[in-house]
């Protein structure tokens, strides 16, 4: 519904201070919710990805590790989400118990990748990580559905948490762009394979065509050229010979002439 907004065009043209100075003021769940076509899309091209130690150890660093902390193969809530959302405290039979708050417990046992797939992921070689690469990046799209539906009625944890899924966004676009490049560069591949089909089919064949009428046409030409030639030689020779011709008869005639006006005057 946002999208379908005249101001999300119109801020578009903004410079990008402004851009930045807007974004500030808008809530997270709005942030989240104008992201949602950019996060559908980075899904899409992470099951195309094969880079799965990296979107495992991205995810790992940047949610679940940022939320719990590890020590002796136990995950312990850390301390600032541990105030933001306190452990319920109360005593039982004169003994004290500690429960963690409901939504902890729920992030610690949702969030947490399996064991086993880790340990086979990161235990494999690269060529068989495709094995289990949906199933680390079924985890993150997960991720992405629950943690935006989380309110826990405490402000600064619902923004906290929130944030570090747009974080994680950025890291994983990071991870989407060798994908898309790949893809561009076979979709180029592709083109220009059919470019060469279309133009070895269709295009060489009328330019054989076109090649041959000219040539036929060139040949045709040349004779023409070479008849005419020919016609021309032949009646420059008919007419030199002519001139030889009229030039000795003149000159016989001048013999003539200057015989008889000699014979005159004697």
């Amino acid at each position: 519904m946002l999208r379908d907004q005249p101001w999300i065009n119109w801020i578009k043209w903004l410079p990008i201070e402004l851009k930045f100075t807007i974004y500030n003021f808008i809530d997270i769940e709005t942030r989240l919710e104008m992201l949602s076509p950019l996060i559908t899309d980075t899904m899409r091209y992470l099951y195309r990805s094969k880079e799965t130690t990296t979107l495992l150890h991205k995810y790992e660093q940047l949610i679940y590790m940022r939320l719990f902390t590890k020590s002796n193969n136990n995950y312990f809530t850390k301390p600032n989400f541990k105030q933001l959302l306190p452990p319920t405290v109360f005593f039982k039979t004169g003994v004290q118990c500690i429960h963690t708050h409901p939504l902890i417990k729920l992030l610690k046992q949702d969030l947490r990748f399996s064991p086993y797939t880790k340990r086979m992921i990161l235990s494999s070689e690269p060529g068989f990580h495709y094995r289990y690469h949906n199933a680390v990046v079924e985890q993150v799209q997960y991720c992405f559905n629950l943690i935006p539906t989380i309110i826990s009625f405490n402000d600064d944890f619902d923004y906290q948490i929130k944030r570090l899924l747009i974080r994680f966004l950025h890291h994983l676009i990071k991870i989407t762009k060798t994908v898309k490049e790949t893809e561009r560069q076979h979709k180029l591949l592709v083109y220009e394979r059919k470019i060469r089909r279309y133009y070895k089919k269709h295009i060489i064949s009328r330019i054989r065509v076109q090649s041959n009428k000219m040539q036929l046409k060139i040949a045709k030409t040349k004779k023409i050229a070479e008849k005419k030639a020919k016609i021309e030689a032949k009646l420059f020779a008919k007419t030199k010979r002519l001139i030889t011709q009229n030039a000795k008869s003149a000159a016989k005639k001048a013999k003539m002439i200057k015989k008889n006006a000699n014979s005159v005057k004697r």
